[in-house]
């Protein structure tokens, strides 16, 4: 299998040599069936079940890790591009909870949309890709193809 990725973590015939990031857990693969296709696999704790809000339990959010930079290996027609590969990417993205700010505005911004049930979630930091990587890939018909800024480069709580 070759893996080809963002920036320069190819590996196989066409890349470089080295190695895919190994750091993020592995993670399930996309399939119709899975309510949330993002979480890690085997070794990990079940999500704690939203409460009415939307919101993990205090006593479980531990469970859901920090904002990080996570990996999915893909093949490019999964991408859902148009694009004729049987070539497998690594697809970096951002998951994860973010802590809330203790800034002045966030505490202002809390305090004025207390109560406000069309407003939950305002304000309330999320994790974000702080930059973007390009892909290249090889298609069946031997052409080149770079994606630009398709996988994630670093991760941020931003909010």
């Amino acid at each position: 299998m070759r893996i080809l990725g963002s920036g320069v973590r190819r590996t196989g015939r066409w890349g470089g040599g080295g190695q895919a990031d190994s750091s993020a857990p592995p993670l399930s693969p996309l399939h119709p069936q899975l309510k949330h296709p993002l979480l890690p696999l085997s070794g990990s704790q079940p999500v704690a079940p939203a409460t009415p809000r939307g919101r993990p339990p205090r006593a479980l959010a531990g469970l859901d890790p920090a904002c990080q930079l996570r990996s999915l290996p893909l093949q490019v027609k999964e991408l859902g591009l148009g694009y004729a590969s049987d070539e497998t990417i690594v697809f970096r993205y951002c998951a994860g909870r973010c802590p809330r700010a203790r800034t002045q505005h966030a505490l202002i911004l809390a305090r004025l949309l207390q109560g406000q049930a069309e407003w939950h979630g305002l304000g309330e930091p999320c994790c974000r890709p702080t930059g973007y990587e390009d892909v290249a890939f090889l298609d069946n018909q031997h052409h080149w193809h770079h994606l630009p800024q398709l996988s994630a480069g670093g991760c941020s709580c931003v909010g």
